[in-house]
């Protein structure tokens, strides 16, 4: 396998993206503050999903319920600051700040007072289903130790 030569497997570069995600992860996690109504684990599971859709190079929206409090943003605190003012979330991930519906990746909706079970939907995607697979096999791990 020559990795200078640009000749790497999709099994080794995923492994490479993990290793990235999962170092992202727990240094955001590390200079983040908690939201005050979020659980240790609902909270590591979430800024696992921040991270990982960060990283993407997505914006993401805050919907509390009532209304969208949070339009289209890279600012974790901003975001973070943003949830959990109610019993639930709904977040949605754009590519773009432009308002087209081709820039739409998906959204997620977030349960509070479920710890590892946070994350009680999402729409079903390949996108989605990406974004959300390192927060999901965190919170089976979180789930695992109970």
């Amino acid at each position: 396998m020559n990795i200078q030569g640009g000749d790497i497997s999709a099994e080794l570069m995923d492994v490479v993206h993990a290793i990235a995600m999962r170092t992202i992860a727990t240094e955001t996690l590390e200079e983040t503050a908690k939201p005050e109504y979020m659980s240790e684990v609902e909270f590591a599971i979430v800024d696992r999903l921040l991270s990982d859709a960060l990283s993407a190079g997505y914006l993401i929206s805050v919907y509390s319920g009532k209304e969208v409090v949070v339009r289209r943003s890279r600012d974790r605190k901003r975001v973070l600051a943003a949830m959990a003012s109610t019993d639930a979330d709904k977040l949605t991930f754009w590519y773009k700040a432009e308002v087209e519906l081709k820039d739409y990746v998906g959204w997620v909706y977030l349960t509070y007072g479920n710890d590892c079970d946070v994350i009680s939907d999402y729409i079903d995607n390949r996108a989605m289903e990406l974004l959300t697979a390192g927060a999901l096999a965190l919170a089976d791990e979180y789930a695992g130790r109970q």
